[in-house]
């Protein structure tokens, strides 16, 4: 996981205070503690631009989520429940994600997630072990959370640079209807 901070809003404090405190390293992502995609999610280079950030999220929000950026490429992995057919939790192909803007995936709410996302080619996969090792650490997630319907963990690599490990940073439950069970079943 990147390291990260919570922030409260405090009549007490302003967002400055708080971050100054913290002695960041920039840039580092701000982004509300309940969110939409990347809705409010925002890369601050500087501590002013962060502070600036923080009190516009704490319009909507009392939490805001501050986070190490991780320059490297991002990835979502979709982890399945176990079924009769698969006796414990399993990965769809893991999806790269791409056209970023500025540092951050844009809101798929602006841009369709077909624009920015692609399944990883087999032929990737098996040259990159980094690929097969965050599916396992996301089944285990999956494992440890006893999820009984399919979850999403969006990954980001450390560096940009292939065979860099990836590093889980959301963790996100999806409802899933009853047809999609059945289907799954059969």
């Amino acid at each position: 996981m990147p390291q990260a901070w919570t922030l409260t809003r405090a009549s007490s404090s302003t967002a400055a205070a708080q971050i100054t405190s913290l002695n960041l390293a920039f840039p580092i992502v701000a982004k509300p503690c309940r969110g939409r995609g990347s809705a409010g999610v925002k890369l601050c280079r500087t501590a002013a631009e962060l502070a600036e950030h923080v009190e516009s999220l704490y319009l909507d929000s009392s939490v805001v989520m501050l986070e190490e950026f991780l320059s490297g490429e991002e990835a979502t992995v979709t982890v399945m429940p176990p079924s009769n057919s698969a006796g414990d939790y399993w990965t769809l192909p893991v999806v790269t994600r791409f056209n970023h803007e500025d540092g951050v995936a844009p809101y798929n709410g602006n841009v369709a997630v077909t624009l920015n996302s692609r399944a990883v080619s087999a032929g990737a996969f098996a040259a990159d072990s980094a690929y097969a090792e965050v599916a396992r650490q996301c089944e285990g997630v999956a494992r440890l959370l006893k999820v009984t319907a399919p979850i999403r963990i969006d990954v980001r690599r450390r560096k940009d640079e292939r065979g860099s490990p990836f590093v889980l940073f959301d963790v996100n439950m999806k409802p899933v209807s009853a047809v999609v069970l059945v289907f799954l079943e059969v």
